[in-house]
């Protein structure tokens, strides 16, 4: 019999070790990241629209995307961020340059 659920364990494991712990790791890292959003972040939401958070509430994000557009969106709405800069490192670059 447990030479027969050997195999089964061993794909599980396989499984487990390649998928499901990556993936696991991955959320935990971006739940991490909504986490310590803080103002003047730049971002870049799941809809693709790069944007600096200007506010915030528990949930909630006010995003500006244009000299004279801001927008509300979700925590969760956020795909990945780049931090403000540091005292003695270069700003970020504008997202959009003004030609």
């Amino acid at each position: 019999m447990i030479s027969q659920m050997f195999p089964l364990i061993v794909i599980f494991g396989i499984f487990y070790l390649l998928v499901l712990r990556p993936q696991q790791k991955e959320k935990k890292k971006h739940a991490e990241m909504l986490k310590n959003i803080k103002r003047g972040d730049q971002i870049i939401t799941s809809g693709g629209i790069h944007g600096m958070v200007v506010g915030f509430k528990e949930t909630l994000l006010e995003v500006k995307i244009s000299d004279e557009a801001k927008i509300v969106l979700e925590r969760g709405d956020v795909r990945s961020m780049k931090p403000l800069a540091q005292p003695g490192q270069d700003a970020p670059a504008p997202l959009v340059s003004k030609s």
